[in-house]
């Protein structure tokens, strides 16, 4: 027995498809990824879109914590949005409405890199998500000063290490060597005083010196 599939019906799911397919939610516009901030400093996320129908909600999260933490929440577009996770209170400033969203966290912090999303629905309870890498920028520094070591924590983006010597009339000779390892061979005339730089174009240069003393056998 063959079943007949008649042209007008093809036609018909082929039009209810494309239909559907038109009118899901759209972003028209989205932030920049990776979206770079300097540590301390605001980020202002800014969504436009296109719905289906009405708005039904708008989720926003930070994805890179396990779990994921809910930075935003809006259910009703004639309600304000809420902010449920306690980390966020009082540094949130969000607007939303049924075609843009502007979500502001103030005094980004470093371990708040990674990635952010937002998903949105519409009363058809299509989807349409984005999703944004943050990387919070910040200086290097030095977290441990010692007599034969020099410890730099790294910053974001890396930093460049150099080491020069320290002469004694306060003029660095050189560089000398990059990096976070400086080897000197073991002669007395390497005695003195050294210095490590570490820039990464955030901020002014760091410095920190350290005295070597080559004691040798009479």
């Amino acid at each position: 027995m063959f079943t007949v599939i008649s042209n007008v019906s093809i036609f018909l799911c082929l039009v209810l498809f494309i239909r559907k397919t038109e009118l899901a939610p759209t972003f028209t516009d989205t932030p920049p990824s990776p979206f770079y901030v300097l540590e301390g400093n605001n980020i202002t996320f800014v969504w436009q879109y296109n719905l289906d129908g009405t708005f039904d909600r708008l989720v926003f999260r930070f994805v890179s914590s396990s779990p994921s933490r809910i930075i935003v929440f809006k259910h009703d577009i004639n309600l304000d949005a809420l902010v449920p996770n306690s980390f966020y209170m009082g540094r949130i400033q969000k607007n939303i409405n049924a075609t843009r969203a502007e979500i502001t966290i103030f005094a980004l912090q470093r371990s708040e890199s990674g990635g952010y999303s937002v998903d949105l629905t519409d009363s058809t309870f299509d989807l349409a998500s984005d999703r944004v890498t943050v990387q919070v920028q910040y200086p290097p520094e030095f977290n441990n000063v010692s007599s034969d070591a020099v410890v730099v924590e790294d910053g974001e983006p890396a930093p460049k290490i150099t080491w020069t010597k320290v002469y004694t009339h306060g003029i660095d000779s050189v560089v000398l060597g990059t990096g976070n390892q400086f080897v000197l061979e073991t002669n007395r005339n390497n005695s003195g005083t050294y210095r490590c730089t570490t820039y990464n174009g955030i901020g002014t240069a760091s410095n920190r010196t350290v005295k070597v003393e080559v004691n040798c056998k009479i």
